[in-house]
């Protein structure tokens, strides 16, 4: 027989079980003991938060025999049989699963009936947010006026994508994520319970990789004990969840803000080397750029920042020596890495262009990379050509069975960057300036990803005010692509590398402003091909490929 994970061994079975969710499971507890229930609840908030942990024991609550305070008690019949998960009148339902409107009519075709089990009734939609649009309306007249001996609770992480009929309709409660000491304290009655001998710094370390969610926490748990047996140790810890630990963090942190561009990459591609997670890596390099500006802006950080002593003086010697809106503004880079790691190639392209444009903003010091970055205006007099480093050629592209062509090696970060050094001298491009050198953007854009240099091929500079470039696409698909964040961040590091400035990409559809100066039907062999039933695929010329109109 298999045995029972821990997040559903140690699952709440009270209200007072539920951890850090205090002000709803009072509020729950009292509308129980004063008769107050409502007919549909809306459970929201992240993952593993406790949001079905609530619901279930509101169901027992309501239904149990002997009730005291609001809190049931576990041992009578009705508790016993939600607990177990064997009560008919409790249903659990997966709305990612069965969303569809038929789905929908079945449940309003039943709730009509008494309860068989117990006195009221649970409908339990977890994922709420998954149902269609056709669902949610066909539910909405049972969930505004139910049978009196029905309650549904809704559960979601995604609330904003319900409709506001459905939510106007249900008693809303925000659940917020774990506190860290309260995962640490629920991670050490687990260990108790179990005979663990786990030290505080590991329970301290899984709750900080669990971000919030108990159940993450406890299935970590879980896992390392699988692993390691009732002894675990912080370097298996490591091991197992492939990170390079806090440390690495704070190591990255100081480079960057001291603008040591070439220290910062080299630390970044170690860790990918050590296997480490590039998602978990990233946040903690948010966390801690993070620390280093609420020290920086608050004089005493100690109700915000979980860390250490020493860790805090770490923080504190970085946050001396840079200032608050430079800080500001390294946030900012990094914590669009996230998103841009799931399809990025190579996977750590997203956090070493994050790295480049963090240590190029200026006002490092060091290792003499960081500059200041001349602000971008319209109007001034066309840039200069600057002149580039000699840089090794790419690798031949390898094109995968099913899918767009990729290089079979990229260059790294650091190459790309020493291939096209930003000279203190170039003044701001205006957009006629930018319109002449678009070919070499374009062309630094492949060193690094040429999947994005392709879509690149379908734009052209549209405008130029102050620091932000417009981008018009024929086609809309090639915007959206090229607005995800990872791939904007490609341009906006060859903007920079070839101008010499900071640019923000701004990508619109329009129709194109420079044309071939000869239409191609005009040409004398292109129109003798027309005549025999071929048609125009593209047109290439001085504005670039264009489509067919």
């Amino acid at each position: 027989m298999a045995r029972e994970v821990f997040y559903r061994k140690f699952r709440s079975q009270r209200f007072e079980d539920i951890v850090g969710q205090e002000p709803i499971t009072r509020t729950l507890r009292n509308a129980v003991r004063a008769g107050r229930l409502s007919h549909a609840y809306l459970f929201c908030g992240p993952r593993g938060v406790g949001k079905t942990s609530a619901a279930r024991v509101l169901a027992k609550a309501v239904n149990c025999e002997n009730s005291q305070d609001g809190e049931p008690c576990n041992e009578c019949t009705s508790c016993r049989a939600i607990s177990e998960g064997r009560c008919m009148d409790v249903l659990e339902i997966d709305a990612a699963s069965n969303r569809q409107i038929d789905d929908i009519r079945e449940i309003r075709d039943k709730v009509g009936y008494a309860p068989s089990e117990v006195r009221v009734k649970f409908y339990i939609l977890d994922e709420a947010h998954m149902l269609t649009q056709p669902a949610a309306n066909a539910i909405l007249k049972t969930l505004e006026e139910p049978p009196p001996h029905v309650v549904f609770v809704l559960s979601t992480t995604d609330p904003h994508q319900l409709p506001a009929t459905v939510l106007s309709r249900c008693q809303r409660f925000d659940f917020r994520r774990i506190p860290l000491q309260d995962t640490i304290r629920r991670l050490r009655y687990v260990c108790d319970q179990e005979g663990l001998r786990i030290d505080d710094t590991v329970l301290d370390y899984i709750g900080r990789l669990a971000t919030g969610s108990l159940r993450d926490a406890e299935s970590l748990l879980d896992q390392l004990v699988a692993y390691c047996g009732p002894e675990v140790s912080l370097e298996q810890v490591q091991a197992i969840v492939g990170t390079t630990g806090s440390q690495s963090a704070l190591q990255l942190a100081g480079h960057v803000l001291r603008g040591e561009t070439a220290d910062a990459l080299r630390l970044v591609n170690q860790a990918v080397a050590d296997g480490a997670g590039l998602a978990q890596f990233s946040r903690s390099l948010v966390d801690v750029l993070r620390g280093v500006l609420l020290t920086k802006l608050t004089s005493e950080p100690i109700g915000l920042l979980e860390i250490t002593a020493e860790g805090r003086q770490d923080l504190a010697r970085m946050a001396e020596a840079v200032s608050a809106e430079r800080l500001l503004e390294v946030v900012r880079i990094f914590s669009r890495v996230e998103a841009g790691l799931r399809q990025a190639f190579p996977p750590q392209l997203p956090l070493e262009v994050a790295v480049v444009e963090a240590t190029l903003l200026g006002e490092g010091a060091g290792s003499g990379t960081a500059r200041p970055a001349p602000a971008s205006t319209a109007g001034t007099r066309d840039a200069p050509p600057v002149r580039a480093a000699q840089a090794s050629v790419p690798p031949p592209a390898v094109a995968p069975a099913d899918g767009p062509q990729v290089p079979a090696a990229a260059p790294s970060m650091v190459d790309a960057a020493a291939a096209f050094p930003a000279s203190e001298d170039v003044p701001p491009p205006d957009l006629a300036g930018l319109r002449r050198r678009w070919g070499e953007v374009i062309a630094a854009v492949g060193r690094s990803n040429t999947l994005v240099q392709a879509l690149l091929h379908d734009c052209e500079p549209i405008g130029l005010e102050g620091d932000q470039v417009t981008l018009g696409f024929r086609w809309e698909f090639h915007r959206q692509r090229i607005e995800d964040p990872a791939n904007r961040r490609v341009v906006e590091v060859a903007l920079l590398q070839l101008l010499g400035g900071s640019h923000r990409v701004r990508c619109v559809v329009a129709a194109r402003q420079s044309e071939p100066a000869v239409e191609a039907s005009e040409d004398p062999v292109i129109k003798t091909a027309l005549s025999m039933g071929a048609r125009i695929r593209r047109v290439s010329g001085p504005g670039g490929s264009r489509p067919e109109q």
